[in-house]
């Protein structure tokens, strides 16, 4: 029998190699809690020296530069006048002489009704009227020596006096069988045809006058106290092209629904070339502004809504100002609310936040921007 120690004392070939394979696990979970314990160090030396990467940016350094500022009113092209003409007396239409699209002159014949015996019952009413003056000249004596009482003197005037408001009637009625252009202008529209009867009140033509052309819209508060009667304006078509005009008109009220106040404005539309209905941008300067002119896709939206640019300012940090949009100029817009001096972040601007340090890249030697205020359009 053998003794208990060497039972335990011996073990077989297999034991041994599992007893290596427990060893050789523990050594290696001591060697991975060791490295694992310095990766946390490692990767905050890499986020601290990311920290403090600073982003490279292109700036251009640009002075601002004095600005003639412009109220902007969008709106179409509208006639000077609109007007709508009408038959006073019946008649049916025997006659037109202008159709629709005619250019005509103040006094042109427009349509021609038919006289019908109006010519006939003028004669028979001069001739009644005439009857009449001498009647009332003989009253008239007579009463002077008590033959005839006041009552019958009073009887022949009253007969002279409708005698005579018959014979005007005809001739009104006469007189405006011809109907005539009111103001030199276009028809518009034509709404009678030779054999309709016309009586008091049908529409017959509209005639339109659009020299000059008219354009209103409407101006805050703030912009209409700098606008006045006969300031200059210019119009800019959808088609390109532009015409110069005034201000006609300031309201001296404002809209109770859009708390805005109307102006008009009246641009030379020579031989009427240019068609109503057009749509249209009116300037008005105003007041001259110190502004950059900053390419529009360089304008930067802050989360609060506010539009701005971001430029570079003291110790090459990144600052946001919010801007002003005195006018756009082309695919650029002219802003003031800017220093007089900036470092113009021309590319890289997406990519930094306002208060952030970056690296700085010049463009150029200081320059003064493309366009002088006095110049841009």
């Amino acid at each position: 029998m053998k003794s208990r120690s060497n039972q335990w004392g011996r073990l077989p070939g297999g034991s041994w190699g599992i007893v290596g394979l427990i060893v050789a696990a523990l050594a290696l979970w001591m060697l991975t809690g060791a490295f694992s314990s310095k990766k946390p160090e490692a990767a905050e030396v890499v986020a601290a020296n990311k920290a403090n990467e600073k982003f490279h940016v292109m700036v251009r350094e640009q002075i601002a530069e004095p600005v003639r500022r412009a109220v902007t009113i969008n709106g179409n092209t509208m006639p000077d006048q609109i007007v709508n003409l009408s038959a006073q007396v019946e008649g049916q239409v025997v006659a037109i002489g202008a159709r629709k699209g005619t250019r005509v002159k103040q006094g042109d014949l427009i349509a021609k009704l038919d006289s019908r015996d109006l010519e006939q019952h003028r004669a028979r009413e001069a001739a009644t009227l005439k009857q009449r003056e001498l009647e009332y000249q003989g009253a008239q004596k007579l009463a002077a020596s008590s033959y005839i009482t006041p009552t019958e003197l009073a009887a022949k005037l009253a007969a002279l006096e409708s005698a005579r408001s018959e014979l005007k009637d005809t001739e009104f009625q006469i007189a405006h069988l011809q109907i005539h252009a009111p103001i030199a202008g276009i028809v518009e529209e034509q709404q009678v045809e030779i054999g309709d009867y016309a009586r008091v009140g049908s529409p017959i033509v509209r005639l339109i006058v659009n020299d000059p052309l008219r354009l209103s819209g409407g101006v805050n508060e703030q912009d209409v106290r700098q606008i006045k009667v006969g300031d200059a304006a210019t119009a800019e078509l959808a088609g390109g092209d532009q015409l110069a005009g005034a201000v006609r008109f300031v309201s001296a009220m404002a809209d109770e629904k859009t708390r805005t106040f109307t102006v008009e404005v009246a641009v030379a539309n020579p031989e009427g070339k240019i068609p109503a209905g057009l749509s249209a941008r009116v300037l008005i300067p105003v007041d001259q502004v110190s502004a950059h002119r900053i390419p529009a896709s360089l304008l930067s939206l802050a989360d609060n809504g506010d539009v701005g640019v971001k430029f570079v300012g003291d110790g090459d940090k990144v600052v946001f100002t919010r801007a002003h949009i005195v006018r756009a100029d082309g695919d650029a817009v002219w802003v003031s609310g800017l220093p007089e001096r900036i470092r113009l972040i021309t590319r890289g601007q997406g990519f930094v936040n306002a208060g952030e340090p970056v690296v700085v890249e010049t463009e150029g030697a200081p320059q003064k921007t493309e366009q002088a205020a006095g110049t841009a359009s």
